[in-house]
């Protein structure tokens, strides 16, 4: 298997893993805010998956068999989350968000991708920052106090 394509393959699989986290973090919240927010980054997550197997397919290849894997520890770390509460769901979130901007970047830097998977990951890595700076600002707004890592805001 080529680099591009286990690449391609694992981001796939952690977007099924965030995808399931928020799935399962809707039901900590009561408020439709948060509801609603969860479930736009849920949704936007999936889109991910989709962009991205789209690219694995492109290229003649399938998803990983791995990826089931990945739903269930999402959905098993999202429960463990709410029932820590809302605030560490959302530090949860910025770190696991923190996570993903850093692999995007190892990737794009390692990885010579063709023209429109490139796009995708770059577009990918752009959305993620938004993930992050949104959980950073609500877990700012629980807590009372400004974000304090401020590294991938940019």
């Amino acid at each position: 298997m080529s680099k591009t394509i286990a690449a391609l393959k694992q981001m796939h699989n952690i977007e099924r893993f965030a995808t399931e986290i928020y799935r399962v973090q809707r039901r900590a919240f009561k408020d439709k805010i948060s509801i609603n927010k969860m479930t736009a980054a849920m949704h936007n997550e999936q889109e991910h998956i989709d962009d991205l197997l789209e690219c694995i397919i492109s290229q003649g290849e399938t998803k990983s068999w791995m990826g089931t894997a990945f739903e269930v520890m999402g959905k098993f770390l999202g429960f463990l989350s709410t029932l820590l509460g809302r605030q560490f769901v959302f530090w949860a979130d910025a770190k696991i968000e923190q996570r993903a901007i850093k692999d995007y970047g190892i990737f794009l830097k390692t990885i010579n991708f063709d023209a429109k998977s490139k796009r995708i990951v770059v577009k990918n890595l752009n959305d993620e920052k938004v993930h992050l700076r949104s959980w950073q600002d609500a877990l700012g707004r629980l807590t009372g106090k400004p974000p304090k890592d401020t590294r991938y805001m940019t």
